[in-house]
């Protein structure tokens, strides 16, 4: 099963749309994206951009290959992409495009019907989303530090059962870090509903994985979700800072 049938979603009740109150409790209907990707000028017709992650911001290449309805991605400053990382987008679905280095990828959603009758190649513009699921962190709290608490979900949106591992593929890249944990390896229960972010969560260690071999991972059944936790710790008298602190967190399908 392709990774893009695993789709990340907020916590904090049906309606939540807040990432500061995306600590617990029901699944939201609001979905995670990691980074805006959208098209400098034309786009390849049939092809739209859904989002994107791991990417250096910047500009990549999107390239359609008529032979076999193949695409392939170049993120921002990478290597040119090969016919190693072409993905047959010959049917209608979202497809994951992986670079040529396989930390960065785009998602697309594919109509074949409308894909162009030549090869085509066009820029494709990447930025981060600003706070999208943890906040500012204010001079205040960098002398007297913090941990704060995030609780998403994964979700299965295919028919049969498949099992996911989860890493830090590359950590804050400011004096703040990351850590992440479940409760539950298997889906199907609802998380905990913190009363305040800075509360630990019950039951869950977490840890900071940065391989495959290393990392959680945990079994959804089919249509099915579990919660995963993210932990952020600003060490008290915090003095260096970042303008964009950013993270990336992996998942692999096996």
């Amino acid at each position: 099963m392709a990774a893009e049938k695993i789709k990340f979603y907020l916590s904090g009740g049906t309606l939540n749309a807040n990432p500061d109150l995306s600590i617990g409790g029901a699944i939201s209907t609001t979905q995670l994206f990691g980074q805006t990707v959208s098209y400098t000028a034309t786009a390849i017709a049939g092809v739209t951009l859904l989002d994107g992650a791991g990417n250096d911001e910047g500009v990549g290449s999107l390239e359609f290959i008529l032979t076999g309805s193949k695409l392939r991605w170049t993120k921002p400053g990478g290597a040119a992409a090969t016919v190693m990382e072409e993905v047959d987008v010959s049917a209608d679905g979202n497809y994951v495009l992986k670079c040529k280095e396989e930390d960065a990828f785009i998602t697309v959603s594919v109509a074949s019907a409308s894909l162009p009758a030549a090869d085509a190649t066009e820029s494709v513009d990447v930025s981060a989303i600003l706070y999208n699921l943890f906040p500012a962190v204010s001079q205040a709290q960098s002398r007297t530090g913090k941990v704060i608490h995030r609780c998403i979900y994964l979700k299965n949106t295919t028919a049969g059962a498949v099992t996911v591992k989860i890493w830090v593929l590359s950590d804050l890249s400011g004096p703040d870090y990351l850590a992440i944990g479940t409760r539950y390896a298997t889906s199907g229960t609802p998380e905990q509903l913190l009363s305040a972010e800075s509360n630990a969560p019950v039951s869950v260690t977490f840890s900071a994985p940065t391989t495959p071999a290393t990392a959680l991972t945990v079994t959804l059944s089919a249509n099915d979700f579990v919660g995963l936790w993210i932990r952020q710790t600003v060490d008290p008298l915090t003095i260096d800072g970042a303008a964009l602190d950013k993270a990336t967190l992996a998942f692999e399908v096996v």
